[in-house]
């Protein structure tokens, strides 16, 4: 099995490697490879087309029970050991891991509880939260914005929505990095971590309900808030962070920094293009083939494990011009890195914002400079963002 993803050298290279796959093996491009410390799986990428029909097909299960059902016995297959106990707590039944009525329950109990009108009322509490978290930096040197502003935002953004009080951020960082790891041996303690810390939450929650997202919640049972609420934590934050980071990453020290200074008119189109030229999902999480799937000469076989590469649909040169070059002028709607389909980021509205907030308030209030070069990016198949950020920031 040719290790031409999740290698080494993959990670903080992985468009170049992705349009290798399409020069070699055309549009779109099906890999069958080893997922470590998982199972083997197939990734699909290359055409915007093709990901987005896969994101929508239903014959691509998201089902919990299906898709634990298939890494368990694909790992059998591949000889590698069986799991000693259940899958993390991110492959819990979910809006993220569930199909038909039962998703669409899922996604409406949570729909009603974060809608627009809600998101539009916590932007002054976001503007808020960035003034303090830039006010408190040391701009004597280099500052590590990953650490200093891209995490703690979204961090304190959802904990207020979800009502958990001051928590340890290092530690949280800590947790949610390993939750992340495709390795279930490495994610499996943070995810029992996460379990008695949101158990305890929704007693409390219980025992004296708020005006927070965890209280509009407590009409289910225990463990299926618990499950949506380690979900809402996760995505709700490592992915914004990711989002953050790399628009600090791609924009710092260029001209479209001051451009975007002289016009944040053009903020949300900048958010727009970080989000096409530098996903911070590297692919959809997980779906199962319940029936042979044709894409391009490839044929998948039915009860497979399956991939979607959204980073490389959103570099597809027949849907976008020059898409290696950063454009933060670009009309880059239709990208696909919030998804497609039933399955689409049911917290895009709140992210979108947070990242506007956040380099309305940096490219306005300061310039920025960082060393030229690459970046050290998470070892994540699904997430992608730096794990450092060094800028040095200068009040304008």
């Amino acid at each position: 099995m040719e290790q031409v993803l999740f290698g080494e050298g993959y990670w903080d290279n992985a468009d170049e490697v992705h349009a290798r796959l399409r020069d070699r093996l055309g549009s779109p491009w099906v890999v069958n490879v080893m997922l470590p410390g998982l199972c083997p799986v197939w990734v699909l990428g290359g055409s915007w087309e093709s990901v987005r029909s896969a994101l929508a097909d239903r014959r691509l299960a998201k089902d919990v029970g299906l898709v634990g059902a298939t890494i368990v016995r694909k790992r059998a297959e591949a000889g590698l050991p069986p799991l000693d106990g259940p899958l993390p707590a991110m492959f819990r039944q979910t809006a993220l891991f569930s199909d038909g009525d039962l998703h669409v329950r899922q996604r409406r109990l949570l729909g009603e509880n974060l809608t627009a009108d809600r998101v539009q009322r916590m932007v002054p509490r976001i503007e808020h939260i960035t003034d303090a978290l830039l006010a408190g930096l040391d701009l004597t040197g280099p500052v590590d914005l990953v650490r200093e502003f891209a995490f703690p935002l979204p961090l304190t953004v959802i904990c207020e929505l979800l009502g958990i009080p001051e928590v340890d951020r290092d530690g949280f960082r800590a947790m949610t990095a390993a939750l992340m790891q495709d390795d279930p041996l490495v994610a499996r303690p943070a995810s029992q971590a996460m379990q008695r810390f949101f158990a305890d939450l929704v007693a409390a929650k219980r025992a004296r309900p708020g005006p927070d997202l965890t209280s509009s919640l407590l009409d289910a049972g225990d463990q299926e808030v618990i499950d949506h609420l380690i979900l809402l934590f996760v995505a709700g934050h490592e992915t914004t962070t990711n989002l953050i980071a790399n628009a600090i990453e791609a924009l710092a020290g260029t001209g479209a920094w001051d451009d975007l200074a002289a016009d944040p008119g053009l903020i949300p189109r900048a958010v727009d293009e970080v989000l096409r030229h530098t996903s911070p999902v590297r692919h959809a999480t997980h779906r199962v083939t319940v029936e042979p799937l044709a894409y391009g000469d490839v044929t998948i076989p039915a009860g497979e494990l399956v991939m979607v590469s959204l980073a490389s649909a959103n570099r597809d040169p027949d849907k976008f011009d020059r898409p290696d070059e950063m454009r933060p002028h670009r009309d880059a709607r239709g990208h696909v890195a919030f998804g497609h389909g039933p399955h689409f980021c049911w917290g895009a509205l709140l992210g979108r914002r947070e990242a506007e907030v956040a380099l309305h308030r940096l490219v306005t209030g300061y310039r920025a400079a960082r060393p030229p070069g690459p970046v050290r990016c998470a070892r994540s198949a699904i997430m992608r963002g730096p794990e450092r950020l060094l800028v040095t920031l200068t009040p304008r």
